[in-house]
């Protein structure tokens, strides 16, 4: 009997140790899955070393500096290749080495320091002395292969490449868009304090929606026993089956009970579906009732099964405000855009103004969805150019590439925009792509991102690199910021223990845009209490706070400050601002370092953003949206330019900053908010973190600048440009 308490206790020693190990081999979204067969094959990227790096990294800093001579003075491709591509005796040297042991086929770039490789398993393995694993994202399905080693450069080709691709770097998701069609559950806040009832069930939670007057959700089905159901003609049959659900709304401020209904299940059996656990369905949790603009409230809901059953209250996690939902028209007057921006300034030239969304892992647009929402919007029709070595599925359009398109051509009408979409590999390839490309778009917008802990330094180094190269040739990356705070929690987080800044929000070498919300509430004396009750500013006047979980949302716009980037010249007056001025807010001085990169270095609206998806109306919020946007205003300061014979922006960042401090009505001054808090529907499901950043007059870590007013952002573009030649007419 010992013996075998005994062997059982190993086994389940055993088992533990095994199911840790996988859990270990976790990255970010991506799970561990098991050992390829050895003579699969897969894709390498090969990075060749650059020659006369620091040509490059002076050249970016004249070219996108508005003081100096040079500024917009971009090279050409065909220049740029000539400085900096590696001689081809050492591109042969590296061809015949990687052949010799096993490459299969390569495809060298136009570039000339870029080589797309094929290998089987077992002889990439050998060549870098690593083990590959397969690895399975969590949401989307899609499969990599990566490996867990660090890789070594064999020495004989060690002079010459400097890194390769595909072998560590883990691709980054697209941060949330949170829509209707997206399926996030977050186990319901049981509200059993005072339940006698045996019904246990305790309904999760979806992503939430509200307008300025009503409350939504996805309600996901818990039957009375506790376990899900996939009966949609009957749920929870078999148990206590499911007549419908009571729910009710609660003022945050009063805590009062402004609404209450019972909603059955089949007046809303058509709106619900499968979600591959159980059901879900879109509850109205106001149908009858108005609520208040811009207020906070909590939302409630429990199901109501047969025999009077009824389950425990579940409360959402945050309360949630009540906001507007946000047209083209409604931003563009906040920020000062005229409508059809590019028809006042049409281009003449030879060179056309061009932008671009990046998308990565299968997500696709459809171009009806497209038309229908320009019909919708009152916008002119214009229409995509599919780019990229993906072949977009319209028949499965994602609700990211959705939004990335649709805003981004919403804002900078009628210019030409190109749908990229990379299917093999990550930011390395798609830049390389774009360098490589006859015609690269001026804007670029990337809705992507994760841990800078996630990509080797050597990674991050060259994707650097290759955004050093882009701005070179006069092209403009912008990047969101992330959506779930300074901590990241529930992205790729697990514990409030670290600040996790973002990658590429961080680099160096873009533009990182945060998130902002319409509210009254944009001053801090807004934000107390008088007499135990928090004050109500009027909302004649409207302005923006930090899309946070602690302010209505339930996720929270990104920002802090690299941990491997220094910080740039071009911002160090305006953080230095923020340090000084603001010490209290700082979190603690051992969890960041204050000499490096911070981010985002703007902000642009996140939130109710409405889109049409899958021929259906539907809301947006994230981060993915304020990229996006914020790319537009920058393609139509390029419209702007181009329509005068000058060159275009490229890298904006030093642009961005100066006119900020030269002309301080560029960018509204967001004063309002935090990141301390995370996303609230991923796990660990936690709300909100002790430490982040907070926002502030001037630059900071939540908001950046601001969000732009365009007129006045246009004006300083066009004094620069007089002082500019100015300038060159007194050197010559």
């Amino acid at each position: 009997f010992f013996s075998q308490m005994y062997s059982k206790f190993i086994l389940l020693v055993l088992s533990f140790v095994i199911i840790g190990a996988v859990a270990s081999r976790n990255v970010g979204e991506w799970n561990f899955v098991g050992k390829p067969t050895s003579d699969e094959v897969i894709p390498i990227s090969v990075g060749l070393k650059i020659r006369n790096a620091d040509w490059l990294k002076n050249t970016v800093e004249e070219v996108s500096d508005p003081r100096h001579p040079n500024w917009r003075n971009f090279v050409t491709k065909d220049e740029l290749k000539r400085k900096t591509a590696p001689l081809p005796i050492h591109v042969q040297t590296v061809t015949n080495f990687l052949t010799e042991r096993g490459m299969i086929s390569h495809e060298l770039y136009p570039t000339g320091d870029f080589m797309m490789t094929y290998w089987k398993i077992s002889d990439i393995e050998k060549l870098l002395q690593i083990s590959m694993s397969q690895f399975v994202h969590q949401s989307k399905g899609n499969i990599i292969h990566r490996s867990l080693d660090e890789y070594v450069i064999p020495s004989d080709i060690s002079a010459h490449v400097d890194i390769f691709g595909m072998v560590n770097e883990f691709p980054d998701g697209h941060l949330s868009t949170r829509t209707s069609k997206s399926n996030k559950y977050v186990r319901g806040v049981s509200d059993s304090s005072s339940y006698t009832g045996t019904c246990n069930s305790v309904m999760n939670w979806g992503y939430p929606a509200s307008s300025d007057t009503d409350i939504y959700s996805q309600v996901q089905l818990v039957c009375c026993d506790g376990q899900f159901t996939t009966n949609l003609t009957s749920p929870c049959y078999g148990t206590d089956p499911l007549i419908g659900f009571a729910t009710n709304v609660r003022s945050q401020k009063t805590q009062v009970l402004v609404a209450t209904e019972f909603t059955e299940y089949s007046t809303i059996k058509d709106s619900c579906y499968l979600d591959g656990e159980s059901i879900t369905c879109a509850i109205n949790f106001t149908p009858y009732t108005q609520l208040e603009p811009n207020e906070d409230y909590i939302i409630s809901v429990a199901g109501i099964f047969g025999d009077g059953a009824e389950g425990v209250n579940s409360n959402f996690p945050t309360p949630l405000v009540t906001s507007p939902f946000v047209t083209p028209q409604l931003l563009n007057q906040f920020y000062g855009i005229p409508t059809r921006f590019s028809r006042m300034y049409p281009i003449t030239g030879a060179t056309g103004n061009s932008q671009s969304v990046a998308e990565f892992g299968g997500q696709y647009y459809s171009p009806s969805d497209l038309s229908y929402f320009f019909g919708n919007m009152s916008l002119p029709q214009t229409t995509a150019i599919l780019a990229g070595n993906d072949v977009n599925n319209a028949t499965i359009p994602g609700d990211e590439a959705t939004l990335d398109i649709e805003w981004q051509m919403a804002i900078s009408t009628e210019i030409d925009t190109y749908f990229w979409s990379v299917k093999i590999g990550y930011l390395l390839e798609w830049a390389q792509q774009l360098l490589s490309a006859t015609t690269t778009p001026l804007v670029n917008s990337i809705s992507y991102g994760g841990n800078e802990s996630n990509s080797p330094l050597s990674y991050k180094n060259r994707c650097d690199q290759e955004f050093q190269k882009l701005a070179a040739i006069g092209v403009s990356v912008v990047v969101s910021s992330g959506d779930a705070g300074a901590t990241n929690i529930g992205h790729g987080s697990e514990s409030c223990d670290l600040l996790e800044p973002q990658y590429p929000a961080a680099s160096p070498y873009v533009t990182s845009v945060s998130a902002t919300f319409f509210s009254p509430s944009d001053v801090p004396m807004c934000s107390i209490s008088y007499y135990g009750k928090p004050v109500h500013c009027s909302d004649v006047h409207m302005g923006e706070i930090a899309v946070s979980a602690d302010d209505g949302m339930d996720w929270t716009t990104g920002g802090g400050f690299s941990s491997y980037a220094p910080q740039p010249s071009w911002q160090s007056d305006a953080v230095q601002e923020y340090f000084t001025n603001h010490q209290d807010l700082l979190p603690p001085s051992t969890m960041f370092n204050s000499t490096n990169r911070g981010y985002p270095d703007v902000s642009a609206i996140g939130h109710n953003l409405m889109l049409i998806l899958r021929d259906e109306m539907d809301i947006g919020d994230g981060t993915s949206a304020s990229a996006p946007i914020f790319s537009s205003v920058l393609s139509l300061l390029n419209q702007y330019l181009l329509s005068m014979g000058e060159a275009p922006i490229g890298f904006a960042n030093p642009l961005l900053y100066l006119a900020a401090q030269t002309n301080p009505t560029a960018f509204y001054d967001v004063t309002v908010g935090g990141n301390n808090c995370g996303d609230v529907l991923h796990p660990p499901y936690i709300a909100c973190c002790d430490n982040g950043y907070q926002s502030a007059t001037g630059w900071d870590p939540v908001t950046g600048l601001g969000t732009p007013r365009f007129d006045s952002l246009l004006a300083s573009v066009s004094v620069l440009v007089q002082q500019q030649k100015q300038l060159l007419a007194k050197m010559n």
